[in-house]
């Protein structure tokens, strides 16, 4: 997925069919080898028709030359496929260098992020402490306003005309006369 070409492998059928093509390569989807061309699998019919007719082919009429042939052919196939392998790892090499380039800047991003959260902790603080500040103003605004509403009504209330007023001050409260005569007074208003 994440190399720019993937590995061709010659001669090695990788793409899961039970084509055993002489010259199959590998496909971009394929990592790796497919268990149904493991060596412990029994032929196909395909595969198994596939070996007769080459037998009965002449290609084969010299078994020596055609293992000759063979191994030829397979030396030549690993030595590609030993390329291919090496220049695969120079791709994933270079692919570990951006991921370790990815993995430094993204600890880079983190570690900014760090310090920016702890350049916001006294901040948070503060608007935490304005709020509560804030809640408290409010809730002395409306006591204030109620009290002021509360005391108005208690000056209406106990508002008394002058001389009734004089009267309730002039009294001697520890005679029995100036106490009902203030308490007339008052019952008046």
């Amino acid at each position: 997925k994440h190399l720019a070409k993937p590995p061709a492998f010659a001669n090695v059928g990788l793409s899961g069919t039970d084509d055993p093509g002489p010259s199959v390569s590998a496909s971009p989807d394929d990592s790796l080898v497919s268990e149904s061309y493991s060596e412990d699998r029994e032929l196909t019919q395909e595969e198994e028709q596939g070996v007769q007719e080459l037998l009965a082919s002449d290609q084969v009429a010299d078994a020596e030359a055609f293992m000759a042939g063979v191994r030829r052919s397979l030396d030549t196939l690993e030595t590609e496929n030993i390329h291919a392998l090496l220049h695969c790892e120079s791709e994933v090499d270079s692919l570990m260098a951006k991921l370790d380039l990815a993995v430094q800047a993204l600890d880079t991003v983190d570690s900014s992020l760090a310090e920016y959260e702890q350049l916001l902790q006294p901040i948070r603080r503060d608007v935490v402490r304005v709020t509560e500040q804030e809640a408290l103003v409010r809730v002395q605004n409306s006591n204030s306003t109620k009290l002021v509403e509360n005391l108005k009504a208690l000056v209406d209330f106990t508002d008394l005309p002058g001389h009734m007023l004089k009267a309730i001050q002039a009294t001697d409260l520890s005679k029995l006369d100036d106490v009902q005569r203030c308490t007339r007074a008052v019952n008046m208003a």
